[in-house]
């Protein structure tokens, strides 16, 4: 505020300003308009609400490295469960190619540098050198590398391992009547076993049988995640249904070799597994048998000890077994016991006891074509979901987005029908969710209240912003749908957000955004949040920005520099709308091969006074007192001008030689509690790039890999103060300040003193 006072004595006015009750900075303003409680420059400094010394405007603590890498850093995970009680915390440091785990202090176990390696080019499981997402689930914490998803369950000493998919049965109780292959002759063999000799391919369907054929019920959903699927028959008490119609072509015919071997050979071809009531089939023997006149017939045998085996696939999708598998009530065979045991083991009638798991990659995936690049495996590597960047945990399902083949499409996870939870290694065919009309891809996912936000870049054909919400449907094959409310246009969301404290937050072109109303029920509107701040924001690169929640603040990270938004302090926009006060930090980062400043100095004691060092003269120049005797050079690299002597006594004495002197100087630092701590200069900038926390703590990462950790952890329990020493960017003096308005005191024609 301002007040005019009459001056008797020098018989002018007087006119007083009041600064007080600082709420932020303001960058959007002329340094003379800037409203009397907000700061029109402010560098490093934020309001500290845990202060001991109460809430007034400081600077920044200041951060130290912990970690270097060695490379660069494509996610960090934290892994955090409750076991018998204790909660367990890790971190996990996705390094290039190789995936690390510390404890929550950021110790490696053991004595390793880099912390324990639980996978990379050193261990059994691999992991890919891209961008990498978690979610966690069950206990156990699930990694998307873009190649494969690894999961991790926290017991020391256990490796990421990739993950074992979730085999699907897509049709139950399909009927093995319908098809069937005509024998050409049956023989007798040597040893007085009847054979049948096929003619190959020419199957037909059995009279009266045909119409009780079906593939069955469809009962789950294929998995994303897998190219394995089954199907279950019920066997008909008829010796000619030996033929099996699946749901789909084959990938390919499958035929046996000419010889598999020994008549007890165990080989099942790669492609299919036929299990006939618990017991896994092997690949029919071929027999070479020949008849009575001595011509060579191809009769296929069941090796020794099974009760059925499998003679071809064909690529129409029939499955052909040697003989035809006895009804479930005649069923002799008992997988419990030993191999040759007959203990008349049946099974209910109508039982689907013939299981068939096929192996059929997606060609298509949301109307894409998709070529699949796994290995066969049941692991999820090479399959459409892997390649996702973006994942979020809604509605007890896992939500994922982001792969550059599909990138206006989300997929969400099954419920898994053996267990009635969300399975996050089954992820249905079905489950597809198409946003806009366009192929914006989506940037974000953010669950807010009873909806997920799906953010996308702008388009101009419909709205960046949509809302999913689950509809229950009663159906076994897809047990809830999710329905898209098309948006609001928007300025689109280029990446960064978070949940703010109830405040759905994302960066567009234009600056931090917020959705205004957390229900589908009620209007929604996209309201500007950082207003006071644009003028600074809008000139960073914000596709690489980067945000955090930490202490009541939201921290928006753009390549080493953090604008603060405070939670605390609001204020009504004259556009209607709530916006944030904010603090600006920069410099933010590390400074690879930097080196210890030094500075002309006084001598330190009397005993220096007229020292020679050789046949130099040690003296003192009051003209650079507190200079910088070694400033660093234009590339950054330490010029290396300091010398040292050491005296009888052991005393090192720093100096530089100029202009026939020894000029003194000494290491610059601060002394505290006994403790010196030098200050470095020079080097080349590397700037923080993504900000993260574990408990309390706040981390960032450069981007060259060097893991920092702000030094809000150093406060003292008992005064709540954070000791001078910890006051530092790496080593580094911090250069902070702040300043008021240019004040006219409402009289600008007037001259100010």
């Amino acid at each position: 505020m301002a007040r005019t006072a009459k001056n008797l004595v020098k018989s002018r006015d007087e006119y007083t300003r009041y600064f007080g009750s600082f709420a932020g900075v303001d960058f959007s303003s002329d340094h003379t308009e800037v409203n009397d409680n907000r700061f029109a420059y402010i560098k490093n400094m934020y309001k500290d609400y845990q202060s001991g010394q109460g809430q007034a405007i400081e600077t920044i603590p200041g951060f130290r490295r912990i970690r270097e890498t060695g490379g660069t850093v494509n996610g960090v995970h934290l892994f955090r469960v409750h076991r018998g009680g204790i909660e367990d915390v890790r971190i996990l440091v996705h390094v290039g190619d190789e995936l690390y785990v510390y404890d929550e202090n950021f110790i490696p176990f053991g004595d390793l540098l880099l912390g324990n390696l639980i996978a990379g080019p050193k261990k059994k499981t691999k992991i890919a050198d891209n961008k990498s997402t978690s979610f966690m689930y069950g206990g156990i914490m699930y990694i998307l590398d873009g190649n494969t998803m690894l999961s991790y369950n926290g017991y020391y000493g256990i490796d990421a391992n990739e993950v074992q998919t979730y085999t699907p049965t897509t049709n139950i109780s399909a009927v093995t009547a319908g098809t069937t292959l005509q024998p050409s002759k049956y023989i007798e063999n040597s040893s007085g076993t009847t054979v049948v000799s096929y003619d190959r391919g020419k199957y037909t369907a059995i009279a009266g049988l045909a119409e009780q054929a079906s593939t069955g019920v469809e009962h789950e959903q294929r998995n994303l995640l897998s190219p394995w699927y089954k199907m279950t028959f019920v066997a008909l008490d008829n010796d000619m249904t030996n033929c099996f119609q699946l749901n789909t072509t084959a990938t390919e015919e499958s035929t046996p070799n000419d010889k598999v071997g020994a008549k007890n050979e165990v080989s099942f071809p790669q492609k299919i597994h036929v299990d006939q009531y618990g017991v896994r089939l092997p690949w029919a023997w071929y027999g070479e048998e020949t008849d009575e006149d001595g011509n060579t017939i191809d009769p296929y045998l069941v090796p020794t000890g099974y009760p059925n085996a499998v003679v071809r696939v064909y690529a129409d999708g029939i499955v052909e077994l040697v003989k035809a598998p006895p009804a479930p009530e005649k069923n002799d065979w008992n997988p419990d016991e030993k191999r040759g045991g007959y203990t008349g083991f049946e099974y209910p009638t109508g039982d689907a006891g013939i299981e068939i798991t096929v192996y059929k990659p997606f060609d298509f995936v949301g109307g894409e074509s998709f070529t699949y690049s796994g290995d066969g495996s049941t692991s999820a590597s090479g399959s459409p979901i892997v390649g996702c960047t973006i994942g979020v945990t809604y509605d007890n399902r896992h939500f994922l987005t982001g792969h550059p083949k599909f990138p206006n499409l989300v997929f969400y996870s099954m419920i898994n029908s053996k267990t009635g939870r969300c399975d996050p290694t089954y992820f249905g065919e079905l489950n597809i969710v198409p946003i806009g009309i366009g192929n914006a891809p989506i940037t974000a996912l953010l669950p807010i209240a009873d909806t997920l936000m799906v953010l996308r870049r702008d388009t101009v054909q419909d709205g960046s912003v949509a809302f999913l919400s689950g509809q229950v449907t009663g159906e076994d094959l897809i047990t809830k749908i999710y329905t898209v409310t098309q948006g609001l246009p928007g300025y689109g969301c280029l990446g960064a957000c978070c949940n703010f404290l109830d405040d759905p937050i994302f960066i567009s072109k234009l600056g931090v955004e917020a959705m205004g109303q957390l229900s589908v029920r009620y209007e929604r509107a996209v309201e500007h949040r950082s207003s006071l701040i644009d003028a600074a924001l809008l000139n960073c690169d914000l596709t690489k920005a980067d945000i955090v929640e930490w202490g009541g603040y939201m921290l928006v990270l753009v390549e080493g520099k953090i604008f603060m938004a405070d939670s605390r302090q609001r204020f009504t926009h004259k556009s209607g709308v709530v916006q944030y006060e904010w603090y600006y930090l920069e410099d933010i980062g590390v400074y690879e091969g930097q080196y210890e400043r030094y500075v002309y100095s006084r001598f330190p004691h009397e005993g220096l006074v007229g020292m020679k060092i050789g046949e130099l003269p040690l003296t003192e120049d009051e003209s650079l007192l507190g200079q910088t005797a070694n400033p660093p050079t234009e590339e950054g690299a330490d010029p290396e001008n300091i010398l040292s002597y050491t005296d009888d006594e052991g005393n090192v004495i720093y100096y530089v030689e100029r202009d026939g002197e020894a000029v003194y100087c000494e290491p610059a630092g601060s002394v505290e509690e006994e403790f010196f701590y030098n200050e470095f200069i020079g080097g080349t900038f590397d700037p923080a790039m993504k900000l993260f926390t574990v408990e309390e703590d706040l981390y960032f990462v450069t981007r060259d890999g060097v893991i920092c950790k702000f030094n809000f952890d150093k406060r003292d329990p008992q005064t709540r103060v954070i000791p001078n020493r910890w006051y530092s960017f790496d080593g580094r003096a911090i250069e902070s300040g702040a300043a008021v308005k240019m004040d006219n005191c409402g009289v600008p024609h007037l001259t100010k003193t």
